[in-house]
């Protein structure tokens, strides 16, 4: 189970087709985090015997931050010499970009700039643009588009800021902190369990304006500790690398 829009929507018939499907044509279902879990227990009353978490999964070796790539990849989006907070993923109501960009707007380093790497889904990305003008960032927002290469994109970034309102797992986040990055984030997904207020990052509740600005506010003061709390995001997220996980799957296929 990975698409948590369904419950976030509330349409009918998507949502009762989810329901019958995970309740009474399914043996087991498997849910990327106990966030998803617990949603599915509760909106479609799937008793727990039945899911079973297990996570996604990174290669650790392949998702490791160079210097080198953060340099080449600034300069090709004339952001060097810039402290650069941004996120990834669909540019869709969901993901919440509108709430990163009020809390960007509150931060006093006029050097910061916010990246916001993803394609356009329904329009959104226009009104983004609208929302950045209106607060005044609009020179300190940058709009990639749609970008193939996502760990470069990733690694750019001094801070990776996460505001979705609901997550199945929330890959990016992963992938951020696999390259050493402190995570601002809502607590959705593999967020809830792995961004640790004061030590990696900072957590705040899905859909909190002021928790985000606050917690954007605490992570420009936290800059002296980056680094620190860039290597703690790495070690955290090591429990999702292929000796871990792969073990888990072929566990659960055998014995089934």
């Amino acid at each position: 189970h990975h698409c948590m829009d369904i419950l976030l929507q509330r349409k009918r018939f998507p949502s009762f087709v989810n329901r019958v499907t995970n309740r009474f044509l399914t043996h087991y279902v498997l849910a990327p985090t106990d966030f998803v879990r617990r949603s599915v227990m509760a909106e479609d009353h799937v008793p727990d015997r039945k899911i079973i978490v297990v996570p996604a999964m990174i290669d650790l070796a392949e998702w490791t931050f160079d210097p080198t790539v953060q340099a080449e990849v600034r300069k090709k989006l004339g952001v060097e010499g810039k402290t650069i907070f941004g996120s990834a993923g669909r540019i869709y109501w969901m993901k919440n970009y509108a709430s990163m960009l009020r809390a960007f707007a509150e931060l006093k380093d006029p050097n910061s700039v916010f990246l916001v790497v993803g394609g356009d889904v329904g329009g959104e990305l226009a009104r983004l643009r609208q929302l950045a003008n209106s607060l005044g960032i609009a020179d300190r927002v940058v709009f990639t588009g749609y970008y193939p290469h996502i760990k470069e994109a990733l690694s750019a970034l001094d801070v990776y800021v996460h505001a979705s309102l609901t997550e199945a797992f929330g890959q990016t986040i992963m992938e951020a902190m696999a390259l050493s990055r402190p995570v601002v984030s809502t607590a959705v997904g593999v967020a809830e369990a792995v961004v640790r207020s004061g030590e990696n990052g900072f957590s705040v509740p899905p859909g909190d304006q002021q928790a985000m600005t606050n917690a954007l506010r605490l992570m420009e003061q936290a800059r002296p500790r980056w680094g620190e709390m860039g290597r703690r995001s790495r070690e955290l997220i090591a429990q999702f690398g292929a000796p871990t996980v792969v073990p888990q799957y072929e566990a659960l296929y055998t014995s089934w």
